[in-house]
């Protein structure tokens, strides 16, 4: 299967992506509002796999996080994001998502549109990287594409007119991504994102303090 060519990606974003953005990141931001209400305390945010991010922006407007922190491989687009944002309190990783590993924790990690990019073992192992940069008492935040009928009758449209660039996204059903969860984990919320026609899944895990 092709691969996504990420750096085209982030050097010209795809066109439907400002509309969609809006409504995505307006259901990010209010979980990620409802987390720092219940720890009472700015949040330290890692976003995994968005390298020159498009949610950065709102996030901090809607919730002034403590320190966002960027983990992905595309140098393009870190470069992107320090040249956008070189004040931001925080880190940016380069770096494997699937083999990384760091001894900070964070109050939350989150990626949108990254664990559907991998065959079934390594979306898994992107899972663990998720939880893994999570402290206890976090919580891990995923944005994944799932294949309602709207997403299958919007993407053949995409294909079909030669504009779908997301070569190798393999949309996940929930039953998956739960399946690959550590026991411990709880789900606190999951709903399905329907305005973008893309159809996304949310699912928002909170970490045991133990």
């Amino acid at each position: 299967m092709k691969a996504t060519d990420w750096d085209a990606y982030y050097s010209k974003p795809y066109k439907t992506a400002t509309i969609t953005r809006k409504i995505t990141s307006g259901k990010l931001v209010g979980i990620l509002e409802e987390i720092r209400m219940e720890l009472g305390k700015s949040l330290e945010i890692i976003e995994l796999g968005g390298a020159n991010s498009c949610f950065y922006d709102a996030i901090r407007n809607g919730n002034s996080p403590a320190s966002y922190s960027i983990l992905d491989n595309n140098t393009l687009g870190l470069r992107k994001f320090r040249e956008r944002a070189p004040n931001t309190a925080g880190d940016l990783i380069e770096a494997d998502v699937l083999s990384y590993e760091s001894p900070k924790g964070y109050d939350v990690a989150f990626s949108v549109g990254l664990i559907e990019h991998f065959d079934e073992e390594d979306t898994r192992r992107s899972i663990k990287t998720h939880w893994a940069l999570v402290k206890p008492g976090g919580y891990m935040v995923l944005f994944f594409p799932t294949p309602t009928w709207l997403y299958r009758v919007t993407r053949k449209a995409a294909e079909l007119l030669g504009l779908w660039i997301f070569h190798d996204e393999r949309p996940l059903r929930p039953e998956e991504v739960i399946a690959g969860l550590h026991p411990g984990a709880t789900v606190t919320r999951k709903f399905i994102i329907w305005p973008i026609f893309l159809t996304q899944f949310a699912l928002v895990v909170k970490k045991p303090y133990a």
